[in-house]
C-alpha cells in the first residue's frame, strides 16, 4: 500500500484547503522526506487527515461523530480529508467530510459524508460501514494494523518495549491478531466439559430406563390375544344384526313415502278444483279467438277514419291562418319599407353633419394614421417591458419570503432531527440490554427444564444412599431443585421477549421518523438551492429588460416602476384617442357612401310592397310597424307563403275525397261485424269484449293448466312406486322384531365392543411402551459408547492446549510471535546501531533483555537504556512490528512521528543512515520532527509555518 496524494481542509491549525502530491516533484524524486515545523504547527495533523480519510478516526481523537468534532478548525463551518492510495497496482480514492448546518460557524454538526472510488471515478460505496469494510478488504489493514505498520504515531514507539509481560501479551494480541489462540484454548476446555456432561446425562438416562420382567410380559401378551378373539366374535354378531336393522328402516321409509304420495295427490286434486273457473275462462277465450282478428281490423279502420277526418279539419284551419298571416306580412312589409326610407334619409343627413364636425376636429392635428400606429406600437412595447419588470420585482420579493420561511423550517428541523437520532441510539442500546437479559433468562430456563426432567430420579434419592450418577451419599441440592418454579422463569423470559419486541417496534418507528425528517431536511436544502438559482436567473432577466428600454425611460427609472407605468399609460391613452378620431372620420365617409346605395335599394323595395298591397287589397298601418323589420327576408317569406297557400288548396280537395272513401268502407265493415257477432251468440260487442284476455293472462293460465296436469301425473306415479316398494319389502319378512328392539341389541353390542377395545388398547400400550424402552436402552448404550470415544479425543486435546482462561495456548502462540518479532527487530537494529541486540529471557516467555555487544554481550534490562538508546531500540521494534503486521500487504509508505531530538549527533547520523538504507528498499519514508540537524540532513521537506498571532499555519513543499 502506498499513499499517493493527501488533500485536507480546515483541520486543526491548517485552515483552508491544502494538497500534498507524493507523485509529483520534489516528493516523487526521493523516498525520504521530512515534515518539519514548530510545536503545534500541525505536523501530526497531516497523519490525522490520512487516518480520517481512510478509517474516519485518528490515533489522538479516535472516531469522530455528529455530536463531536474537535479536528475542525475554529471559526469554520466545514472540513474534509481525502487520500489517494495505491494497492497492488490499483489506485483508489478515500474521502471524508463534515459540515455545519446553514454553513454557519455556530451551526449544528451534520452527518459525515464518505466515499470510496476508483481512480477513473467509479464510486464503490458512499456508506460509512461499507466503506470501512471495503477499505480493510482492499488494503488488508484495519485501523489498528494501519497505525502500527504505516503510521507510527507519537508515544507508540516505546509502549511495547517497556510494557510488563502481561501487557506485552495483550499488545501482541492486538497487533498480530493472536487472540484467536486464547479463544481456541477456552473453546477446547468448554467443549470437553460439555462432552463430559453429555456422557453423564446419557448414563443417567440409561439408569432410569425400566423394563417389564419376562413373566409379566407373557401374561400381558396372552391376555391381549384372548381379547382379540372376543373382539372378532362381537364384530361377527354386529355384521349379522346390521341387515335386519337396515330392512326395518327401509320398511318404515316405504310406509312414510306412500303416505306422502297420497297426501300430495289429494293436494293436486284440490288445486285443480280451486282453479276450475280460471281454466274455464281460458277455454272460452281459445274457442272464440278467430273473432279477435276481425275485431282488431275493425278497430284499425275506425282509427284511420278518425285520423283522416281530424287531418281534413286541421288543413282547413291552417289554410285560413296562412291567408291571414300573408296579409299581415304584406302590410308589415309596406309599412316597414316606408319607415326605413324615412330613417335612411335622416341617417344620411346625420352622417353628413358628423363628418363636418370630425373634419373640424382633425384640422389642428397633422399626424397621419401610420405615424400614430407606429407611436402606439412603441408605447405598448415599453409598457409591456415595464409590466415584466414589475412582475420580476414581485417574483424576487416572493422568492425572498419563501427563502426565509424555508430557512426557518430548516433551523426548526435540525434540533428535532438530532433529538430523533439520540432517541434511536437510546432504543438501540435498550434493545441490546434486553437481548442480553433475554439470553441469560433463556439459558436459565433451559437449565431448569433439564433439572425438572430428572425430577423422577431425584424423588428416588434417599439420605445415606449412593447416587447412581455421581456416587455421593449426600444430596444437598434436592430441596433447592424442588423449589424451582419453571413457570416464573418462563414468564420472566416471555416478558423480556415482549418488551424487546416493543422496543424493536419503537426503534423502527423512530428510525422511520428520523428518515422522514432527514428527507424533509434534504428537500428544504434542495429547494433553497433551486430558489437561489432562480433568483440569479431573475436578476439576469432584469438586466436584459433594462437594456431593451430606451434611454429616455432608463433615465426615469429612479422615479419608480409604478410611476413610469402610469405615465406611459397616459401617453398611450392620448395616442389611442387621436388614432380613434382619425379612424372614425374615415369610417364616417365610407358609411355615407354606403348609405346612399342603401337608400336606392329601399326605394325599389317600396315599389314592390305597393304592388303586393294592391294585389291583396291591404291597407298599411304605419304606426304599428317597427322600422327595423327585415324587408328582404319578409319579401322572400311572402313569396314562399303564396306558393305554399296554392299547394295546400290542392291538398285540401284531395283529403276531402279520401275521407269520403274511408267513411263508406267503415260502414260496410260495421255491418259485417254485427253479422259475425250474432252468429257467435253474442248479444253485443261488450259481451265479446268481456271474454277477452291479455297475452300475459293467456300465458299465465296456460302455464297453470300445464303445471296442474304435470303435478297430477307425477303424484299418480309416485303413489304407484311407493305401493310397489312397500309390497316388495313386506314380502321379505326377515325378522319378527321391531326397529326399537333391534336398535337396543345393536347398542348393547357397541358398548361391549368399546369396553373390549379400551382394555385391549391399555394392554397394547403397556407392551408397546416396554418395546420402546428396550429400543431406547439399546440406543442409549450405543450413544454412551460413541460419547465415551468422543470424550477421550477431546480430553487428549484439552490436556495439550485447553484451559479455562485460554492462557495455555495463548502464551505458546505469543512466544512464537515474539520470537519472530525479535528477529525482525534485530535486523533493523543492525542497520540502525550495531551495538545492541534484543533477546528473550530464558526463564520468561514474554520478557525482553538488551544484549550490549560493546560490553562482551552483557544482558541489560530494557529499562536501563538511556533516552537515545531507548528510541533506537523502540524504532527497531516499531519497524519490525510494521513488517510483522503487514505480512499480507506490501507497505510502500511509512510515516514516523517520534522524538528524534533525544539522539546525539552521532546516533542521529546512524539512525538517518539506517533510514537511508530502508529507503533504498523502495519505501517512501516521512519523518516528522523539529530537530535542526535532521532538517539539514533531509533535503526534501514539507514545512509548516505558523502565522503570527492568528493560530493558523501554512504548508509548503521544498
Amino acid at each position: 500500500m502506498k499513499i499517493r496524494t493527501v488533500r485536507l481542509q480546515n483541520l486543526n491549525s491548517l485552515k483552508g484547503e491544502w494538497h500534498i502530491d507524493f507523485t509529483a516533484p520534489p516528493l516523487a524524486d526521493t523516498n525520504l522526506f521530512a515534515i518539519t515545523g514548530p510545536t503545534g504547527a500541525g505536523k501530526s495533523t497531516i497523519l490525522d487527515a490520512i487516518c480520517l480519510a481512510l478509517y474516519h478516526q485518528t490515533p489522538r481523537l479516535k472516531q469522530l461523530s455528529q455530536s463531536s468534532n474537535e479536528l475542525m478548525s475554529r471559526h469554520t463551518s466545514e472540513c474534509l480529508a481525502e487520500v489517494e492510495f495505491e494497492v497492488r497496482g490499483e489506485v483508489y480514492r478515500a474521502f471524508w467530510s463534515q459540515r455545519r448546518s446553514r454553513g454557519a460557524v455556530d451551526g449544528n454538526l451534520q452527518a459525515a459524508k464518505v466515499e470510496l472510488a476508483r481512480a477513473d471515478g467509479q464510486i464503490l460505496t458512499d456508506k460509512s460501514n461499507e466503506k470501512l469494510k471495503l477499505t480493510e478488504q482492499l488494503t488488508g489493514l484495519d485501523f489498528g494494523r494501519f497505525t502500527k505498520s504505516m503510521l507510527l504515531a507519537q508515544g507508540g514507539f516505546a509502549a511495547f518495549l517497556n510494557a510488563p509481560a502481561n501487557e506485552r501479551a495483550e499488545l501482541l494480541e492486538e497487533l498480530t491478531g493472536t487472540e484467536i489462540y486464547g479463544q481456541l484454548s477456552v473453546a477446547v476446555y468448554e467443549r470437553t466439559k460439555e462432552e463430559k456432561a453429555a456422557l453423564e446425562l446419557l448414563q443417567a438416562k440409561l439408569s432410569g430406563v425400566q423394563l417389564l420382567d419376562a413373566g409379566r410380559r407373557a401374561e400381558l401378551t396372552a391376555k391381549a390375544e384372548q381379547l382379540s378373539t372376543e373382539q372378532q366374535q362381537l364384530q361377527q354378531q354386529q355384521q349379522a344384526l346390521l341387515p335386519l336393522v337396515r330392512w326395518r328402516e327401509q320398511l318404515q321409509q316405504a310406509e312414510n313415502r306412500q303416505q306422502r304420495a297420497m297426501a300430495q295427490q289429494q293436494q293436486v286434486q284440490a288445486e285443480q278444483q280451486r282453479q276450475h273457473s280460471a281454466l274455464d275462462k281460458l277455454q272460452r277465450f281459445e274457442q272464440h279467438s278467430p273473432l279477435l282478428n276481425q275485431y282488431q281490423q275493425l278497430q284499425q279502420h275506425r282509427e284511420l277514419t278518425s285520423a283522416a277526418q281530424q287531418s281534413y279539419q286541421q288543413q282547413q284551419q291552417n289554410l285560413i291562418q296562412q291567408q291571414q298571416q300573408l296579409q299581415r306580412q304584406i302590410a308589415a312589409g309596406l309599412t316597414a319599407s316606408q319607415q326605413q326610407e324615412r330613417v335612411a334619409r335622416q341617417q344620411q343627413q346625420q352622417l353628413f353633419e358628423e363628418g363636418q364636425q370630425l373634419q373640424q376636429q382633425l384640422q389642428g392635428d397633422n399626424s397621419d394614421l401610420p405615424e400614430l400606429q407606429q407611436q402606439e406600437e412603441h408605447q405598448r412595447q415599453h409598457l409591456e417591458l415595464l409590466q415584466q419588470l414589475i412582475q420580476l420585482q414581485q417574483q424576487q420579493e416572493r422568492l425572498e419570503q419563501q427563502n426565509q420561511g424555508w430557512q426557518q423550517q430548516l433551523e426548526d428541523l435540525t434540533p428535532e432531527l438530532q433529538q430523533q437520532e439520540l432517541q434511536v441510539q437510546q432504543l438501540r442500546q435498550r434493545y441490546r440490554e434486553l437481548d442480553s437479559q433475554s439470553q441469560d433468562k433463556q439459558k436459565l430456563l433451559q437449565q431448569e427444564r433439564l433439572i425438572l426432567q430428572l425430577a423422577g430420579h431425584r424423588a428416588r434419592l434417599q439420605p445415606g444412599d449412593a447416587c447412581p450418577l455421581c456416587g455421593s451419599e449426600q444430596h444437598p441440592a434436592i430441596e433447592h431443585y424442588q423449589q424451582l418454579e419453571q413457570s416464573q422463569t418462563e414468564q420472566q423470559w416471555q416478558q423480556l421477549q415482549h418488551e424487546q419486541q416493543l422496543v424493536l417496534e419503537q426503534g423502527k418507528a423512530a428510525a422511520e421518523q428520523k428518515a422522514a425528517l432527514q428527507a424533509r431536511t434534504d428537500q428544504l436544502r434542495q429547494q433553497l438551492a433551486h430558489q437561489q438559482q432562480e433568483q440569479v436567473q431573475l436578476k439576469q432577466q432584469w438586466q436584459q429588460l433594462i437594456l431593451q428600454l430606451s434611454a429616455q425611460w432608463q433615465s426615469q427609472l429612479p422615479q419608480g416602476l409604478i410611476a413610469l407605468q402610469q405615465q406611459l399609460q397616459q401617453q398611450l391613452k392620448h395616442t389611442l384617442a387621436q388614432r380613434a378620431l382619425l379612424q372614425q372620420w374615415q369610417q364616417n365617409q365610407h358609411q355615407l357612401a354606403l348609405q346612399q346605395k342603401d337608400l336606392q335599394q329601399l326605394q325599389h323595395q317600396l315599389q314592390f310592397w305597393q304592388q303586393q298591397a294592391r294585389t291583396w287589397q291591404v291597407e298599411a298601418d304605419v304606426g304599428s310597424t317597427q322600422p327595423s323589420a327585415d324587408l328582404a327576408g319578409l319579401q322572400q317569406q311572402v313569396q314562399q307563403h303564396s306558393a305554399a297557400l296554392q299547394k295546400q288548396l290542392g291538398q285540401q280537395e284531395q283529403s276531402a275525397r279520401q275521407l269520403q272513401q274511408w267513411q263508406q268502407q267503415l260502414e260496410q265493415q260495421q255491418q259485417l261485424w254485427q253479422q259475425q257477432l250474432s252468429s257467435a251468440a253474442f248479444q253485443s260487442e261488450a259481451a265479446f269484449l268481456a271474454i277477452l284476455l291479455s297475452p300475459q293472462q293467456v300465458a299465465e293460465l296456460s302455464q297453470l293448466k300445464q303445471q296442474l296436469q304435470q303435478q297430477a301425473i307425477a303424484a299418480e306415479a309416485e303413489c304407484l312406486h311407493a305401493r310397489q316398494q312397500l309390497q316388495q319389502l313386506q314380502a321379505q319378512q326377515l325378522t319378527g322384531l321391531d326397529l326399537p328392539q333391534l336398535t337396543a341389541q345393536q347398542q348393547q353390542l357397541q358398548q361391549q365392543m368399546l369396553e373390549l377395545v379400551a382394555t385391549l388398547a391399555s394392554l397394547q400400550q403397556q407392551l408397546d411402551a416396554d418395546r420402546q424402552q428396550q429400543q431406547q436402552q439399546q440406543q442409549l448404550a450405543m450413544a454412551i459408547e460413541q460419547q465415551q470415544q468422543q470424550l477421550i479425543s477431546w480430553q487428549q486435546l484439552n490436556s495439550l492446549i485447553g484451559s479455562s482462561d485460554g492462557a495455555r495456548f495463548r502464551r505458546f502462540a505469543q512466544g512464537l510471535t515474539l520470537q519472530q518479532l525479535v528477529q525482525l527487530a534485530n535486523a533493523q537494529l543492525q542497520r540502525l546501531h550495531s551495538r545492541y541486540q534484543l533477546k528473550r529471557k530464558a526463564d520468561a516467555e514474554l520478557d525482553l533483555v538488551v544484549v550490549d555487544s560493546w560490553q562482551a554481550d552483557a544482558e541489560r534490562d530494557t529499562k536501563t537504556l538511556s533516552g537515545g538508546e531507548s528510541f533506537l531500540v523502540s524504532l527497531a521494534l516499531a519497524l519490525a512490528l510494521s513488517d510483522l503486521v503487514s505480512s499480507k500487504t506490501r507497505i510502500d509508505s511509512l510515516f514516523l512521528d517520534e522524538g528524534f531530538g533525544t539522539l546525539d549527533p552521532d546516533t542521529l547520523d546512524s539512525a538517518l543512515a539506517a533510514l537511508d538504507q530502508l529507503n533504498a528498499s523502495g519505501k517512501q519514508i516521512g519523518v516528522i520532527s523539529h530537530v535542526e540537524a535532521l532538517k539539514e540532513r533531509i533535503a526534501v521537506q514539507i514545512r509548516l509555518e505558523k502565522q503570527q498571532g492568528l493560530g493558523y499555519s501554512t504548508l509548503k513543499v521544498y
